[in-house]
């Protein structure tokens, strides 16, 4: 518990009243930062809307690189699609039990056998806190053809990020006055702290059950 008040601090201490805290060592190296957060995003990194937020940010200030950026966010996003998969595929569907619960098991490999393509696709695109990393594990852990998972990633996170570009060009310095009022920054405080906390959870039931001998 001490080392999860400490994770909490040091993202209230960073933040200084803008969800854009964190983003600032990102966003100082323009596009390699879009790139390595893309990557840690979609990976192990908890940090609700980050890249979003950091594409959003780099249009914002350059709209004429909205076309660089995006296919850099989209890239950033597949090789941390790729280490996750890397991770998953090995362990299959026995290392995937491991990490949850047997109704949550049924529930994913009910899902992957009979619209895997779609949950993808919808993981690949939907904002938090639909479970786009969930969907990838479970993906992969049930050995859904990897060539079949980064084309659908690839089309949905470039159709993903084209939008937030988009957005960016239109409304871009009106939405990041909003990311950097009080009103916006509480609740998405409170939603990394929430984040951090399951994710806590989640890996010591993991590392529970792992030890839990069998019958």
């Amino acid at each position: 518990m001490f080392a999860l008040g400490t994770v909490i601090a040091a993202i209230l201490a960073t933040t200084k009243n803008s969800v854009l805290g964190p983003l600032r060592i990102f966003l100082r190296h323009g596009a390699a930062g879009l790139l390595a957060l893309g990557i840690a995003d979609s990976s192990f990194l908890i940090l609700p809307f980050g890249n979003d937020l950091l594409l959003l940010t780099l249009v914002a200030r350059d709209k004429s690189r909205a076309w660089e950026y995006v296919p850099i966010a989209t890239a950033g996003s597949l090789i941390g699609i790729f280490l996750l998969d890397l991770l998953t595929r090995k362990g299959g569907e026995a290392g995937l039990e491991k990490m949850m619960s047997r109704k949550r098991f049924d529930y994913w490999k009910k899902k992957m056998n009979e619209r895997a393509a779609y949950a993808v696709a919808l993981g690949c695109l939907a904002p938090p806190p639909f479970p786009f990393r969930a969907v990838i594990v479970a993906a992969s852990a049930f050995q859904y053809p990897r060539r079949k998972l980064f084309s659908v990633a690839l089309v949905s996170r470039f159709a993903r990020f084209s939008i937030v570009g988009g957005l960016a060009i239109l409304f871009g310095r009106q939405v990041l006055s909003v990311v950097k009022s009080p009103a916006f920054f509480w609740p998405m405080i409170g939603f990394i702290v929430l984040c951090v906390i399951g994710t806590a959870y989640s890996v010591v039931s993991w590392n529970r059950r792992r030890r839990k001998p069998k019958n």
